[in-house]
C-alpha cells in the first residue's frame, strides 16, 4: 500500500506456532504476525482458520446421517491432521462407527499425501477392514487415489464405499463419482490474514485479532 511507507517486515504462518521460545522471540521483535489454517484463542499475534477438530468431528456425524457405520481414516502424518483424525474418531466411537476392536482404522501416509499413497492405502486398509463403509482423507488428492484404486477393485462408490476428501480443489467436482469434501475457503483466509497486516501497519486498532472462517460440508456423489 503506497501510504504505509514501505518496506515493512511482516510475517504470515501456516498452522499455529507452538514453540514457546518461539512464540516469545516472536512477540518481542514486534513483528506483526498472521496465523493461518488453525485456530487458538491464544494466537502469538492475529489468526485467521478452522478448526480441525471441529472438522473432523462434522465429517464422522455427516457419515453417520447417511448410514455408514465402520469407518475408517486414511491421512498424512502432520500435527493438524492428526488432530482431525482423533476429533473424528472420537466421534465415530461415540456414534458406534468403530470396527469389533472398538477402533477407528487409521491408515497413516507421508506428507504430502499423494493419490499414489491413496490407492495404496485403501488397499491396505480393506485387506485389514474389509467391512469398513467409509473413508475421510486428509486431502482431496489422497480421496484422488482412493477413488481410483475402488474403480480398479470394481467397489461401487457410494454403494459399497462412502469417500471423504478435504480442500475442495478444482478438480474434486469434476472426479467420477464427483468428490464429496470439506471447502476451507482460502480465499476469503488470505484477504482477512493481508488487511489485518495493513491495519496493523497503519496503527488501527484490530478488536478481533482471531477470526474463525469455518469449513463446510461439500456433499457429492461419493458420500
Amino acid at each position: 500500500h503506497r501510504d504505509l511507507h514501505f518496506p515493512y517486515t511482516t510475517l504470515f504462518r501456516s498452522g499455529i506456532m507452538r514453540s514457546a521460545q518461539g512464540r516469545r522471540r516472536l512477540q518481542a521483535s514486534a513483528i506483526p504476525l498472521v496465523e493461518t489454517w488453525d485456530l487458538t484463542p491464544t494466537p502469538a499475534d492475529m489468526l485467521v482458520g478452522f478448526s480441525h477438530e471441529d472438522a473432523g468431528q462434522a465429517v464422522a456425524e455427516f457419515l453417520y446421517q447417511r448410514g455408514r457405520r465402520r469407518v475408517a481414516v486414511i491421512s498424512a502424518s502432520d500435527e493438524r491432521a492428526q488432530r482431525r483424525n482423533h476429533a473424528f474418531a472420537q466421534a465415530a466411537m461415540r456414534l458406534d462407527m468403530h470396527g469389533p476392536d472398538g477402533q477407528v482404522p487409521l491408515h497413516t501416509i507421508s506428507a504430502p499425501g499423494t493419490a499414489a499413497n491413496g490407492r495404496v492405502a485403501l488397499r491396505a486398509l480393506l485387506a485389514a477392514h474389509p467391512d469398513i463403509d467409509a473413508v475421510f482423507c486428509s486431502s482431496d488428492m489422497v480421496a484422488l487415489g482412493v477413488l481410483t484404486e475402488a474403480r480398479v477393485l470394481d467397489i461401487d462408490v457410494p454403494g459399497r464405499l462412502a469417500v471423504v476428501g478435504l480442500g475442495d480443489h478444482p478438480f474434486a467436482a469434476e472426479l467420477y463419482p464427483a468428490l464429496t469434501t470439506v471447502r476451507i475457503d482460502g480465499r476469503a483466509m488470505g484477504g482477512i490474514a493481508a488487511n489485518f497486516l495493513i491495519d496493523r501497519i497503519a496503527g488501527n486498532h484490530i478488536p478481533e485479532v482471531v477470526r474463525d472462517i469455518g469449513f463446510t460440508i461439500v456433499e457429492r456423489d461419493s458420500a
